[in-house]
This record gives C-alpha cells, structure tokens and sequence, in this order.
C-alpha cells in the first residue's frame, strides 16, 4: 500500500520528477562532453628485490652486486617508490622535457607529484604518480595531462632517471669499498707475513720441522718398551715362581735353605746383587746410546757376567761351608738357584731400567705434544690470515671489475607509447564518460525523488473527501466535482 502511496506522489508531481532527474543526468553529461580530457600513460619498472646474476655481465662479480643492500626489505617497495618520485628523478624531467603550468612556470616536484584528485582531474590536470603493483617487484610510473604525448614522455624519462639515479646509488658506493678494502689487504698481508715469520722461527727454535715422526717415533718406541716390559715380568714371574719352587725343595729335604747361606755370606752376595742391579741399569741406560759393540757396552756387558759368576760362585761356597754331604741332586738344586737368583736380579734391573725409559719417552711425548699443538695453532693463525688475504683480494677484485661495469637489478619492461587517433580514447583517465552517466542516472533518480517526497511532506492542501475527515475530524456533506472533469461529460452548463 506504502508503495502505491509513493507512486501516486510521483505521478502527481510527475513534472518535478523528471525536471529533477534530467537536469542531474544532463548537466555533468554534457559537461564530460565539453571538457578536455586527462590522459593516463604508464611505465613499468622491473625493480628486483633479488640480487643481480652476475655471470650476465661478469663473472668475476660478486653474487649480490646490484643489490640495494642498504634498503630493509621490509620497506623496499616505499624506498623505490620514493626514489621514482624523489626531485632528483622529476626536477631532471620537468626541466628536460620543459613542463609549465597554466600559469606558464615550471612545475613544482611537491604540486606535480600526487597533487590530489582535484587538482589532476579538474584544476591542474598535469601530474606524476608511482605505485607497486599488486605486492609485486614491478612499479608503475603514471604520467597524467592532457597533451597525450606529453604524458608518454614524462613516464619514459622518469623511469630512465630512475634507472640512472639508482646506478649511480649502486656506483657511489665502489669508491669507498674500494678504498677499505685496499687498507684492509695491506693491514691482513702484513699480519700474515709476521705469521710466517713466527712460524719460520718456531720451527727452527723448537725443531719442530717434524714433529709428525717424533710422535711416530715415540710411539713406536714405547710400543717395544712395553712389549719388553710385559715379557720381563712374565720372565720376573717365572723366576720368582723357580725360587719358591727350589726353597720348598730344600725345606722338604731338611737341608739348610739358600736363605740361610745368603744370611751367612749376606755382606757379599748383597752387594754383588746390588752392582748386579746397578750394572744391568748402567747396560740398560748406556744401550739407549750407543750399539752393542760400543766399548763402554762390551765392558758392561763383561762386568755383569763377572758379577753373575761371582753371585753364583759365593752362593754355591756359602751353601757347601754348612757342612752338608755333597751330592750331584744337591749341587744341581744350588745351581738353579743360583742361576734363578741371578737371572730375577737382572729381570728386576731391566724392568726398573725399562720404566725409567718409558716414564722419559711419556715425558717427551708430552712436550712433543705440547709442541704440535703450539705449532697448530700458529699455523692455524697463519692459515686463516692467508684465507682472508685471498678472500679480500677476490673482493677487491670484484670492486675494481665493478668500477668498470655499468648493471643494476632494475630494468623497464615496457615504455609507454604514444597511440593512434583511434587508440587515444583507452588512454582518457578523466571524464568517463559511461562512469559519468551512470552515476548521474543513479543522483538524478534519487534526488528526484528525494524532492518529490521533501515538496510532499511540506504541503499541507487537502485535496480529497478523505483528507478532510481524516485531518479535520469533520463530516462532509458534499463533494463538487473537477471541472475538468464534469467538462469531459458534456455537463459545462452545470
């Protein structure tokens, strides 16, 4: 019913309506006929965030030469943008290419940058703009006027400004690198000389020209010393397994011991079991020295076997002086034992003598350790000065070639270019025409009818029977009839 009341408001007022309507939908129709229109050109920059190939140009450069090192990536896109629309970039273009204003002077970098919709639509119609594009490394250089083919040579020259403004960021930063790295070389190049001289004389102060077979060396020998340690106890063992065996013998037969016989002759067989011992160290320390036909080693050599006979010999007269009968059984078991004595002593001597070359060998295993591991450290110290040495020169290198080059990580994949007579209109950024219209269709309807009901609501004739009684609150007696009405009945004499 609601719906039936607004139309009956509509067509009564049928005139305003469509006054209303036409000239909200005329007016800035005509007008995007009468202006001159805005053209829009772009160019896009390829701004890569990734580091320049270097094998393109050169392979001797660097992996990350090209790259805006000193851009966060985080905030590498506004660096760029700001960079496209810096003075530097459109001062340079504004000059070169001569843009003015209406008012003929030249255009200012903070009015012909992003100047507002306004005024590069209506008042200025004459800017520049870049934007990213979808979150991508490709920016977009707009170029906006109404002199097409100007708006195609501003966002050419701006992008080639750009690309040379960001080469000449990457090359100013050569000079400098170029200058640290060659201080740098000569502070590291004397470092390492010096290390090599400390090396030089480390080795020839502490003869540690090989010290690979001294360890070698040393371990082999202590390798045979304890070999022959084993095997003299093994020996040791056996003899003292023999003594046991000849005194249990003795005291089964109820003979006088060889304990009672060295008691007897105590003063001299303990000293010659003790120049016995003595005499096998001496042998022991002296083959260390020098070979088996040394004359300090025959002479050795033939005072043990003298000592050995003498033990035996005293052994064997101190056992026969107890006054016991002699037999052939009795003079072998005094034999064994002598010759078991004798051979435990020299055991016990070689075995005490191999202990004290062994404790000597660990000892200079010790210091030849100790020696290795100082030398490797120098070493280690020379070798890394050496490597860093190679790694700056290679730099260096690498700054001298790209002093030489001429490469950054940015390129212009596609200029914009002037159109044809028939291609122009795609290029119109301001008036659409169809946007235009449609909007106005959309405001002239609404605002037609936002009259209508606003013209309605603030009058207050009563035009029917039922207004009155609804209204008034009064009853109606009768009703005269449109005259226009009565008149189309033929009733005009009423």
């Amino acid at each position: 019913m609601e719906i039936l009341k607004l139309w009956a408001i509509i067509v009564r007022r049928k005139r305003i309506f469509i006054s209303v309507f036409l000239t909200v939908l005329l007016v800035p129709v005509i007008f995007s006929f009468l202006i001159k229109p805005v053209y829009k050109c772009k160019t896009k920059v390829w701004a890569m965030y990734k580091p320049l190939t270097p094998m393109l140009v050169n392979p001797s450069l660097p992996a990350d030469y090209g790259k805006f090192s000193y851009a966060s990536s985080d905030y590498l896109a506004d660096t760029f943008v700001k960079l496209i629309e810096s003075r530097t970039v459109v001062d340079n273009v504004i000059k070169k290419l001569n843009v003015r204003d209406k008012r003929g002077n030249l255009f200012d970098l903070y009015h012909y940058v992003e100047p507002g919709y306004v005024a590069k639509m209506i008042t200025q119609k004459e800017c520049l703009e870049a934007v990213q594009m979808d979150d991508s490394e490709v920016f977009e250089i707009k170029a906006y006027s109404t002199d097409i083919e100007r708006a195609v040579n501003v966002a050419n020259e701006v992008a080639d400004e750009f690309l040379k403004l960001y080469e000449h960021l990457n090359q100013n930063e050569i000079p400098g690198a170029r200058k640290i790295l060659e201080e740098e070389v000569a502070r590291v190049r004397r470092e390492w000389y010096e290390a090599e001289r400390q090396r030089m004389e480390f080795r020839t102060k502490k003869l540690a020209v090989n010290l690979e077979t001294q360890k070698t060396n040393l371990i082999n020998q202590l390798s045979t010393l304890y070999d022959s340690k084993h095997g003299y106890e093994t020996t040791l063992a056996s003899d003292k397994a023999t003594l046991a065996s000849l005194e249990e013998t003795f005291r089964k037969n109820k003979q006088p011991g060889p304990d009672d016989a060295i008691d007897t002759g105590a003063s001299s067989i303990s000293n010659y079991q003790s120049k016995l011992y003595d005499l096998e160290v001496s042998l022991a320390d002296k083959l260390t020295q020098y070979k088996d036909n040394h004359p300090s080693v025959r002479t050795l050599r033939a005072e043990i076997e003298y000592t050995k006979n003498s033990i035996k010999s005293m052994l064997q007269k101190s056992m026969s002086s107890e006054g016991i009968a002699r037999t052939s059984y009795f003079d072998t078991l005094v034999q064994k034992y002598g010759d078991a004595m004798v051979e435990s002593t020299s055991v016990m001597a070689k075995n005490h003598a191999i202990d004290l070359q062994i404790a000597e060998l660990e000892r200079k295993q010790r210091e030849v350790i100790a020696l290795d591991h100082e030398y490797s450290k120098i070493t280690e110290q020379t070798d890394v000065l050496k490597a860093t040495l190679s790694a700056i020169n290679q730099q260096l290198q690498n700054v001298k070639t790209a002093d030489n080059v001429r490469a950054t990580n940015a390129n212009i994949v596609e200029r914009a270019v002037v159109p044809t007579v028939e291609n122009a209109k795609y290029y119109i950024y301001f008036p659409n025409k169809k946007l235009i219209a449609a909007i106005a269709l959309f405001f002239g309807i609404f605002l037609a009818f936002c009259v209508v009901l606003f013209l309605d609501f603030v009058d207050d004739t009563l035009r029917t029977r039922r207004d009155v009684e609804n209204f008034l609150k009064l009853p109606v007696l009768a009703s005269i009839p449109d005259c226009k009405a009565v008149g189309s009945k033929g009733d005009h004499g009423a």
